[in-house]
């Protein structure tokens, strides 16, 4: 009986949904337009000087020889591992003798895209109006990169992760503007390369996803810049390479370019923020700076790496001594934010 029960329930269900289905997806369609105004009244204020810039690598490790504010973003790295690292070796507190240290320092969000925002503007995201609209208004009011550019320093990001930043003149000075053909071209189509290979990943079965993602390096290839947007590949020649020898570590990279690119060739101030992957997994960098390739997810490959991080930025630090450069600079070292994934496994 009770089978005949559900049976004539799930037939008279099924016909009351085909006779509505019509209905039933204009309900559909006309929530998921809904869910776009949000979007669509942020976009209504961008001008073509927000949207038609991106930034490159030009002048960032260009430094003054009198004024500089270095601000260093050590992704994911957390207070408690820090605090743990210079306990168990003391040496630590005269590698960072000068600075101060805020223990309890606490980030507002627990991702990169919010958090960053938040700690160069000193505005946070309340969830009171749509992100970009935040996002625009809050690097474009009293930021430190707009504060500082205001009174003559030149500004220049190098990072990971570029969803953070603002690319615009008022708050960055190495950026390309987009103006001919060519380049809006260029700029959309990679876009829709990087829209393409997330939709791959995507729509691909589990199997397959690992040869879409390519170790990091995904199957759709960006186009090349046209030389007239001024795009700064940054390649590195060989002999130049000493840490990002046969790996692909992005903050090995930096550090090899930092040794060979540092200057203090600057006529203006300068303001530079260098956005590093840090502790950030996955973990691929053991305690003594040895590229392993990835390692387990756990809090003892996650505190290697932060170890690492720490003696990456004494090698930046003699650089910038042997530059003249060290003493002359306002230097700031922050995660964004830490790694909560971690909490059930004893990290803090």
């Amino acid at each position: 009986l009770l089978a005949v029960v559900l049976v004539v329930a799930v037939n008279r269900a099924r016909e009351f949904l085909f006779r509505r289905a019509g209905l039933i997806m204009l309900i559909l369609t006309v929530s998921a337009a809904a869910n776009l105004y949000g979007p669509w009244r942020a976009d209504q204020g961008r001008t073509k000087l927000d949207v038609q810039h991106t930034f490159t690598k030009k002048g960032v490790f260009d430094l003054s020889p009198e004024s500089n504010v270095l601000i260093f973003i050590l992704d994911t790295y957390q207070t408690d591992v820090f605090a743990d690292i210079v306990a168990e070796d003391p040496s630590w507190r005269d590698v960072f003798d000068g600075f101060t240290y805020f223990p309890d320092a606490t980030s507002a969000f627990s991702k990169t895209y919010a958090s960053v925002p938040n700690m160069l503007t000193g505005t946070a995201f309340d969830n009171s109006r749509p992100f970009p609209e935040y996002f625009n208004e809050a690097y474009l009011g009293n930021s430190v990169p707009r504060l500082l550019k205001r009174n003559g320093f030149d500004v220049r990001y190098h990072a990971i992760v570029w969803a953070p930043y603002l690319a615009h003149p008022d708050v960055a000075d190495n950026l390309a503007g987009f103006d001919s053909r060519d380049e809006i071209r260029w700029m959309r189509e990679r876009e829709t390369t990087l829209l393409g290979n997330l939709l791959m990943f995507r729509l691909a079965p589990f199997a397959l996803k690992p040869w879409v993602y390519n170790d990091d390096q995904f199957r759709l290839r960006p186009p090349h810049a046209p030389d007239s947007a001024g795009e700064d590949s940054g390649e590195l020649a060989e002999d130049l390479r000493h840490y990002s020898v046969d790996n692909d570590h992005e903050d090995f990279a930096f550090l090899d370019e930092a040794l060979a690119f540092l200057n203090s060739g600057s006529d203006r101030p300068t303001c530079r923020v260098y956005h590093l992957g840090g502790p950030h997994a996955p973990f691929q960098v053991d305690a003594d700076m040895n590229f392993t390739g990835p390692q387990e997810y756990a809090p003892g490959p996650f505190r290697d790496q932060s170890l690492a991080s720490l003696k990456l930025m004494k090698i930046v630090f003699d650089r910038l001594r042997e530059l003249e450069a060290y003493d002359n600079s306002l230097i700031v070292i922050a995660g964004d934010h830490g790694n909560g994934e971690l909490a059930t496994l004893d990290i803090r």
